[in-house]
């Protein structure tokens, strides 16, 4: 005989996790905790860094990837404050969320999850070359890395090898570790024991806590690896790219030895006094290089290798419309103690070369040696040396000048005792003395030049180079700064690019000028000359007499100009020799009034003497024109621009009444045809018929706009179709808002449903009713636990001898008396028994006392009642009401040990296994509301980037003063809001 009752509990406490369902933990973890948004806003920080060459301008200055991730220290979130906040969330859930469990495993938990998820972020950042971009799917990649547990964890599944595995590859994506751990966390909770060092290698819920925390290390690792093979192998605007295979190949894992070559530069046309003459110079200059011979003094420095030698450096970029060559087979030798000035047009290849030279582009073909080291191989070395002041400002808005100069003075070897006076020299050298403290983000555009420029010079480089270095100066700064970059010439090699003539004349010692791409010509400003037809220029006052004599002694030359009471010459070198004898003549008339002077036989009285007059070298203005591509009409026009004033008066602008004056949207927009179905017949009559009938009110109140002009419909039309066809334009040709608009959200929105839907829903297997399914994260996986047994009659200690699956906790405790409830408590001992009935007090009392004695959770107690006078037993199991098999299994267990006492064979054991029904109604209505909300949320993340994309474009606009620009314009403002609002309509 046996009777079962529940134990005698304590009064109910609330725990978050004891109560939580554990479907939901994960995903109160994952909300709870902040990393994906320190990790998402990592991942905006090494783009914007990348975006704005941040990140390649410290490439130039050995800045190595540990190194690198140290600047974040100066500036965004980085390891120190994942650490912070790891100690925040396990100080804020030591006392709720786990409070039973081990405080430095929980910090150790959030802090290995915040090491994976910056180097996802660094992972993620390696795909992107815009800062707005990565946030945007840097965002659903945190988000959809955490849906493969929704597939993997599966409670009637969970034990299974299979989704062990399952479970393992899952745990790659830390997310997903991270909400498998979680899970392990809510166990040991709810089971009162809490997570701890001695058993975090035990199993619970299919993976143990040790492997998730593994995983979450291992993540570290493998996303740190898989980030630097696609930083080095993916495409990018700087650097240089390595192959598929680069891992597997020897070069890389081995320096290249570089040969090298002493040989002489070939296809470089040499002109000085052996060349040949001006004329056909001229004619050849454009299709070979002419290089100024060098001195000997150079020709020493090519043989010591202390100089730059650039040898048929070729570079091709792949486009849509076929190879653009951006630099073709450039030869240039750079010396010491000189200024090269580069001078090209736009687009001329001045600043990929630079580009090629600091190693920001690998070049296609060709090579250069920087002291002797080769820039595809040796570039490492070389930057060692090397000084750069880029086109841009690429400072840190964060830091003062003084961190700046220091920052980059470490990078450079500057030793400790000498930095302090290297920082404030340089500021005192470059203008910014006053401004040495101040945030970078407060100067101005000029000292911003400045600081580039300390930044370039501060370490004593070798080489310096220098594009645009005054661009934004006022010309007391810009005279400040040339004088600073002669006095620094000496001892090193310094390439200059401007666009600027004056400071390319007043710093170039050689003067090199590209077009197209290739090398025309490199020498000294006076060698120039040799380049043009005409190389002098000829200044007179407008009189007959001085054009005769300038045609009469030299009948190639060509009148420049004619403006006022001066008239130019240009005369060609091939005439240089009857110079003396015009310049004789010209010095005659000045000294002899014109009425008396014969000239060819005749009295001219009607001329006028000539006072004075001028003769110059052609300018470093007209060569660079010639040379970079100008033809000779175009340099004539230009010449004549300079020396005429500009006349033309500005009309007044028309009304709007002027039909004159319409816009035409096809010939502005062009052709608007080709954007298929933008807005349909019926809603373009809708939107026209809303805005007439505002606008009729609008017109009604005589609201006016820039309080002169009355609004109305054709004017509020003529703008709203302009810009609407202009939206739509954009819109085409956008391709970025297309990707947002339709592709992540169909993607995230497929991904999402695709996990659920593969999330199996099998029915429960039969189960082995045993205790050795009670406490397994506290007994090794053995299973079992305490069974109090009360031992007050000889029976029982025999009995308790032969229960096997735990360890029993004896109680011999006299009955226990209630003084004040004894006669309630009567019906009820009597009910039970006159032997157990009292037992059962006394069982009740001891389970009440020895509640908090061990970890081990007690899933049932046994009372024994004394032996009757026929030989047969009773017994009554009290078991824990909140585990569902608690009941049957002990009275499994009790009968399982009479049969042993009866038998006395210890072997003898009954097998109870439970057959679950099939799945009913209820639990599948549960399993599809629990799949319905995940698929609710996974809807509603989908499709909120649908709105927010709309809104990209009116903050873009914004952001570049595009809207300003259209006010200015006339465009009125109720016109320009609502066609964002119509266009999302008709899209």
């Amino acid at each position: 005989m046996h009777v079962g009752n529940t134990l005698p509990l304590e009064a109910h406490v609330d725990a978050i996790l004891k109560v939580l369902p554990p479907e939901y933990a994960p995903i109160i973890s994952v909300i709870e905790n902040k990393f994906d948004t320190l990790s998402v806003v990592e991942v905006e920080v090494v783009v914007f860094r990348a975006e704005r060459l941040w990140q390649h301008h410290q490439w130039l200055l050995r800045v190595w990837l540990r190194l690198y991730w140290k600047l974040f220290q100066f500036s965004m979130p980085n390891l120190f404050e994942f650490a912070i906040s790891s100690g925040i969330l396990t100080a804020c859930t030591m006392y709720n969320l786990f409070k039973y469990s081990d405080k430095t495993l929980v910090f150790a938990y959030f802090f290995a999850f915040g090491l994976s998820a910056i180097m996802l972020s660094f992972l993620i950042s390696t795909f992107f070359k815009r800062a707005k971009t990565a946030v945007a799917v840097g965002t659903l990649s945190f988000l959809g890395a955490f849906f493969p547990y929704y597939t993997v964890n599966d409670e009637g599944v969970s034990m299974s090898s299979t989704f062990r595995i399952l479970k393992v590859i899952a745990s790659l994506l830390s997310p997903t570790a991270f909400a498998l751990g979680s899970i392990n966390f809510a166990d040991y909770e709810r089971a009162h024991v809490g997570l701890r060092w001695s058993n975090i290698w035990r199993e619970s819920s299919g993976v143990n806590f040790l492997a998730c925390l593994l995983m979450m290390i291992l993540d570290t690792l493998l996303y740190c690896a898989i980030g630097l093979y696609f930083d080095k192998v993916l495409p990018r605007e700087y650097g240089r790219r390595y192959t598929w295979s680069f891992i597997f190949q020897r070069d890389f894992w081995r320096k290249k030895k570089v040969v090298k070559d002493s040989s002489s530069v070939s296809n470089v046309k040499v002109f000085g006094k052996n060349s040949e003459s001006e004329g056909k110079i001229s004619r050849e200059y454009t299709s070979r290089p002419a290089i100024e011979p060098i001195s000997l003094d150079m020709k020493q420095q090519e043989l010591d290798s202390r100089c730059i030698q650039i040898r048929n450096l070729h570079k091709v970029y792949a486009t849509e419309k076929g190879d653009c060559c951006a630099v073709n087979s450039l030869q240039l030798t750079l010396y010491e103690n000189q200024i090269v000035a580069l001078l090209g047009h736009n687009g001329a290849g001045k600043s990929t070369t630079i580009s090629m030279l600091v190693g920001l582009l690998p070049p296609s073909s060709g090579d250069a040696l920087v002291f002797g080291k080769n820039i595809v191989s040796d570039i490492d070395e070389i930057r060692k040396v090397l000084g750069v002041c880029p086109q841009h400002d690429i400072l840190f808005p964060e830091l003062t000048v003084r961190e700046h100069l220091e920052l980059f003075a470490i990078l450079k070897g500057v030793e400790e005792h000498l930095l302090d006076n290297a920082v404030v020299n340089m500021a005192d050298e470059v203008g910014l003395a006053d401004k040495i403290n101040s945030i970078v983000r407060t100067l101005s555009g000029g000292m911003k030049r400045k600081l580039s420029l300390g930044i370039a010079l501060i370490g004593n480089s070798k080489v310096i180079v220098l594009d645009e270095p005054t661009s934004g100066m006022d010309p007391y700064s810009m005279r400040l700064t040339w004088q600073l970059i002669k006095k620094i010439k000496k001892g090193r090699i310094i390439l200059l690019t401007t666009h600027s003539m004056d400071e390319a004349d007043e710093l170039g010692d050689r003067i090199a000028i590209m077009a197209n791409g290739s090398l025309k010509c490199c020498g000294r400003l006076i060698s120039f000359p040799l380049f043009l037809r005409y190389c002098y220029v000829l200044s007179a006052p407008t009189a007959s007499i001085a054009s005769d004599i300038v045609y009469r002694h030299v009948p190639n030359a060509t009148c420049v100009s004619e403006v006022g009471t001066e008239i130019s010459f240009r005369l060609p070198m091939a005439s240089s020799s009857a110079f003396e004898r015009m310049f004789r003549e010209i010095e005659g008339c000045m000294k002899k009034p014109v009425s008396n002077m014969e000239l060819n036989g005749k009295i001219e009285k009607d001329n006028i003497g000539i006072e004075s007059y001028g003769i110059s070298v052609t300018t470093l203005e007209e060569v660079f024109l010639r040379v970079a591509g100008c033809d000779a009409d175009e340099v004539e026009c230009f010449e004549e621009n300079n020396h005429s004033l500009i006349s033309d008066s500005v009309a007044s602008l028309p009304t709007n009444d002027d039909a004159s004056t319409k816009i035409s949207c096809l010939k502005i927009l062009g052709n608007y045809k080709r954007i298929p179905g933008l807005v349909s017949t019926m809603l373009g009559r809708a939107c026209r018929l809303i805005f007439a009938t505002f606008f009729s009110f609008i017109n009604f109140l005589g609201v006016q706009c820039c309080s002169c002009c009355l609004i109305t419909r054709s004017t509020f039309w003529q703008h709203f179709k302009a810009l609407f066809i202009k939206r739509a334009i954009s819109a085409r040709r956008d391709n970025k808002t297309i990707v947002f608009q339709l592709m992540i959200p169909t993607l995230f929105l497929f991904v999402g449903l695709l996990f659920l839907k593969l999330k199996p829903h099998p029915d429960q297997q039969s189960l082995t009713l045993s205790t050795s399914h009670f406490n397994p994260l506290l007994s090794g996986g053995g299973g079992g636990g305490p069974i109090p047994f009360n031992l007050s009659f000889p029976i029982a200690e025999k009995v308790a001898q032969n229960v096997m699956g735990g360890w029993i906790q004896r109680s011999k405790s006299s009955s226990y008396r209630f003084p004040d409830s004894e006669k309630a408590l009567a019906d009820a001992v009597e009910v039970a028994g006159p032997t157990l009935g009292p037992a059962l007090l006394s069982m009740s009392e001891y389970l009440m006392s020895s509640f908090n004695e061990s970890y081990q959770s007690r899933y049932g107690a046994i009372v024994m009642d004394d032996q009757s006078n026929d030989g047969s037993l009773g017994y009554t199991v009290l078991h824990n009401c909140s585990c569902q098999h608690a009941a049957p299994t002990f009275i499994n267990l009790m009968n399982s040990a009479i049969l042993r006492l009866a038998t006395q064979d210890t072997n003898m054991t009954i097998w109870t296994r439970n057959h679950p029904l099939p799945t009913t109604q209820s639990q599948r209505l549960q399993r599809h509301d629990l799949d319905a909300f995940s698929a609710a949320v996974i809807v509603n993340i989908a499709f909120s980037f649908i709105p927010a994309s709309f809104a990209v474009s009116i903050v873009k606009e914004r952001e570049v003063k595009a809207k300003q620009q259209q006010l200015i314009s006339g465009v009125y403002n109720l016109s320009k809001d609502r066609i964002g609002y119509c266009f999302s309509i008709s899209c």
